[in-house]
């Protein structure tokens, strides 16, 4: 391979490192104001630098947009996560563990526990309403 072409290529790998290095920031629009445009329902989460053991369970406070219970899914408003980097946004997650999804409804302000699989994509693992009906889950949760 000539000089130049191993220049280019060298380039071309520092350009594609610096891109998968982004922030957050990097991944689109994430206007609270408009919900279409912050919605990241198939936002890639691998992208997000833990700052916390690889088992750690992050706590997080939102609220619920919609609930795929069939699906094993949850579409939450949630707040800026800085364990992962990732701004406040609306987003859909798996429910994992003994999540029991039919428990919520659109608008239930949410306390949640994330966990990151070997997939590299975040699960909420524990979940409880936040508006005083759930103090027993709210008790029994682990932070």
């Amino acid at each position: 391979m000539t000089r130049r072409k191993l220049g280019l290529v060298a380039v071309l790998g520092l350009a594609s490192l610096a891109a998968c290095g982004q922030s957050h920031d990097g991944h689109g629009n994430h206007d609270k104001d408009n919900p279409e445009m912050a919605d990241h329902s198939g936002h890639d989460m691998k992208d997000h630098d833990m700052k916390t053991a690889p088992d750690a369970m992050i706590p997080v406070n939102g609220k619920v947009v919609q609930v795929f219970a069939d699906a094993g899914r949850i579409k939450i408003d949630h707040e800026e996560i800085p364990a992962i980097n990732m701004a406040a946004m609306t987003m859909s997650f798996e429910a994992g563990g003994d999540v029991d999804l039919v428990r919520f409804s659109e608008e239930d302000a949410v306390h949640f526990m994330l966990k990151q699989g070997r997939d590299g994509s975040f699960r909420i693992m524990q979940m409880c309403k936040t508006d005083g009906s759930d103090d027993e889950c709210m008790s029994n949760m682990n932070h």
